[in-house]
């Protein structure tokens, strides 16, 4: 099954986008909002004309300007939270704060366009924003009703106080599957077990209960 249309939340310089790209023809709009990160993710749009952009801000739960805590320039580390800065490696890297504008993603798909019908993958990688990412979506999620929502899950969430369960409870109608290492595949998680829980870096995609796996 080849996604279509796919939302690239926290970007960086590309990488993750450029993969769909490469293995699809997918339609890819990418969001980064590190200047030096997002200037890379954007030559993108010249290799791939007409199926691919880049915006330069973050996705967040409402319309503002936030601080952005970061270290270099094209960090992948950086974040809009400063809670996770209490974690050693990234207090170590996010030495830095800029403000920098963030909208709702239902508010930009609205800007944008009111035609859109679908979304195949939506793809949210924000060191410990991905709650407020979603609270953003809510709109856009039960009207579009992605067929993939990957998240990563981190260390991040400790220090936020949120959990695998939490994320769950924001689209609840998907199924849990985490993306094992080493290319083994998916395995079925129950997000009300403790086990499924466990603050340790994995990717987790919520799918859509009639969209098959194999």
């Amino acid at each position: 099954m080849k996604p279509k249309l796919c939302i690239d939340i926290g970007a960086n310089k590309g990488a993750y986008s450029e993969i769909l790209l490469k293995a699809t023809d997918s339609y890819v709009i990418a969001f980064e909002p590190l200047p030096e990160a997002y200037a890379i993710a954007r030559k993108l749009e010249d290799l791939y004309p007409g199926r691919f952009i880049a915006e330069n801000f973050g996705i967040g739960k409402e319309d503002g300007v936030l601080d952005l805590h970061y270290g270099e320039g094209d960090s992948e580390l950086a974040s809009f939270s400063s809670e996770v800065n209490e974690i050693a490696y990234v207090k170590a890297s996010n030495t830095s704060v800029m403000k920098v504008p963030v909208i709702k993603l239902d508010s930009y798909l609205e800007r944008i366009s009111k035609d859109f019908k679908f979304i195949d993958l939506l793809k949210i990688d924000t060191e410990g924003f991905e709650y407020e990412v979603l609270l953003g979506a809510q709109r856009i999620i039960a009207e579009l009703k992605p067929k993939f929502i990957h998240i990563e899950y981190n260390w991040h969430q400790l220090f936020r106080m949120q959990s695998l369960r939490s994320l769950g409870k924001l689209i609840p109608e998907y199924k849990v599957y985490q993306l094992l290492p080493y290319g083994d595949g998916l395995a079925l998680r129950n997000i009300d077990l403790p086990e499924s829980n466990i603050y340790h870096y994995s990717n987790f995609v919520f799918v859509r209960p009639d969209i098959p796996l194999s």
